[in-house]
């Protein structure tokens, strides 16, 4: 009889793990990741701070290549001050698809420390953690992914204790692009055709 139940124990935990494993759904465990796990899923880690965020009209929009992508429904614009995976760029797009498993960016004030991955994590079987992200190759967070706002003063904020373990695992500090100044762009603008309209006349009456 206990040998029965054992191998009815086991049968369950196969279907189970099958079923988990047939289904498009996002399950979340949820505790956060191990620091080293993160370190492996994420394609971006930084610090910054959420300068604007929109929504999609129904979960669509239409990016510049005209390509509709369904389903993705808010979009976070970051201002990078460090960066310690990833390319150098200092401004960043982190999407969420609008499940279960997002991390919803609630403060707009401060700064959040970002693990950031164009790819999904999952951990199996049993003990499961599975995130499917779907975002086509545009960085996606989530729910367990160690991303982490800036209040150190609440209990179980792990955002000092990982940037002091980020320094030590990557000496080498990445630096960032300096973000276009549209204003100085527009001044210089103006004063090239400024001096442009100057030499034109100046060349008229000469003639």
């Amino acid at each position: 009889m206990e040998i029965s139940k054992n191998i009815l124990l086991k049968i369950s935990k196969i279907v189970f793990l099958i079923v988990i494993l047939n289904f498009d759904v996002n399950a979340c465990s949820c505790e956060p990741i191990s620091f080293k796990d993160a370190l492996e899923y994420a394609d971006e880690i930084f610090v910054g701070k959420i300068v604007k965020a929109e929504r999609f009209n129904n979960g669509t929009f239409i990016n510049a290549d005209k390509k509709e992508e369904i389903s993705w429904d808010w979009r976070y614009y970051f201002q990078i001050r460090k960066k310690w995976k990833g390319n150098n760029e200092s401004e960043l797009i982190v999407h969420h698809e609008g499940t279960s498993c997002d991390l919803y960016f609630d403060i707009y004030q401060g700064e959040y420390l970002v693990y950031a991955s164009r790819k999904s994590y999952s951990k199996q079987p049993l003990g499961i953690t599975y995130f499917s992200n779907n975002a086509k190759e545009n960085l996606s967070t989530w729910l367990c992914s160690r991303t982490m706002h800036d209040r150190t003063w609440e209990e179980g904020n792990w955002f000092e204790e990982d940037i002091e373990k980020l320094e030590k695992e990557f000496p080498e500090e990445i630096e960032l692009k300096k973000p276009l100044n549209m204003n100085w762009f527009l001044l210089s603008g103006i004063l090239i055709i400024t001096i442009g309209i100057y030499l034109l006349r100046r060349i008229k009456k000469k003639n």
